[in-house]
Formats: structure tokens, sequence, C-alpha cells
């Protein structure tokens, strides 16, 4: 009984199975989706600043999907560097690491990068050396 009719009932069922599948990949996906919404309106809310990190523990999801979310939210991490750092020229104040970071929402490293971009300069390299504890 391999005919043509056994096929037909393979496939359906396949094709039944993929859509199944997918229904549930788009209820997990909005699930996280409402999560991640309610857990930025409440961080939001507090008053604390908005990390890729604390706002996927917060919603439970992970950093890769936590960071997407802010990235469809706020924009890249270079898009927000350019539209922040035309923010501040006007302003006339002196546009520092900090500032331009807090104004961005991205970490110090990124927007030190960015002003050493901006600038033409390099960044020198400052070797990085564990703690030395004094004998006990």
């Amino acid at each position: 009984m391999y005919g043509p009719h056994k096929e037909v009932t393979r496939l359906e069922e396949r094709r039944e199975k993929e859509a199944e599948k997918h229904a549930q990949h788009q209820a997990r996906r909005a699930a996280q989706q409402a999560s991640l919404d309610q857990a930025y309106a409440h961080l939001e809310a507090q008053g604390v600043p908005i990390t890729m990190l604390r706002l996927a523990q917060e919603a439970q999801v992970g950093t890769t999907t936590a960071n997407a979310y802010l990235c469809r939210r706020w924009g890249t991490i270079p898009q927000r560097l350019e539209r922040a750092y035309a923010d501040l020229v006007p302003t006339g104040v002196a546009i520092t690491v900090e500032r331009l970071a807090r104004a961005a929402r991205v970490g110090e490293r990124a927007a030190s990068d960015f002003l050493h971009e901006q600038r033409g300069t390099t960044r020198q390299a400052r070797p990085r050396h564990k703690a030395m504890r004094p004998p006990v």
C-alpha cells in the first residue's frame, strides 16, 4: 500500500506538523514581545537605566532577544551614537565619552571608539594588569 494516496497523506501530515510548529513559534515570539514590552515599561517607570542585560533579566529572555528588541526600539549602536553625537554638537558642551555613552545608551567602550573615529585618532591600548595582593 505505497501508492500515491499514501504519499499525499504523508505530505499532508508533514504540512500540518510544519504549520503547528510555525504557530508555536509565533506564539512564543508574541509572548516574548509582550514580556519585553512589559519589562521595558517597568524599568522605565522605575527610572533605572535600561540595559540589554537588565531588560533580558527582567523579561526572562535571552540577551540576543533583548538586544534585537532594543535595536528595533532605539536603533543599532552606530545609529544611536550618530544621533546622540549630532544632538550634542549644537549644544556646545564638551562631548566626553561618558556624556556620549549616556546620551546614546551604549557602553563607554563603544562611545570611546566612536569619538576616536570622529576625531581621527587612535586609542592607546592600556595594558591590563591583575591586581597584586600583598602577602598576608
